[in-house]
């Protein structure tokens, strides 16, 4: 596995690659959609898209890419007496 943060004036971008092969999750449904549906996974992608600006998940045949980024919040001066 390989994971890779970088950090620009804007965002926090994330990205974790492996060489596995995850499968999309084409049938059944969401759980963030459907959160009383009793499942111990798939809520990892759900949560991400709620909370960040951008998610992409890329397979290929050198394995799965996640990547994922955070906008910054506006820096705020500090100010002292």
């Amino acid at each position: 596995m390989r994971l890779t943060v970088r950090e620009t004036r804007e965002a926090l971008e994330f990205e974790v690659a492996d060489r596995g092969s995850a499968r999309e999750r084409s049938a059944g449904p969401d759980t963030m959609e459907h959160p009383f549906v009793l499942s111990e996974r798939g809520r990892g992608l759900g949560l991400m898209r709620a909370r960040m600006e951008r998610v992409r998940l890329a397979f290929g045949p050198n394995g799965t890419v996640l990547s994922f980024s955070k906008r910054r919040s506006p820096t705020r001066t500090r100010v002292t007496a």
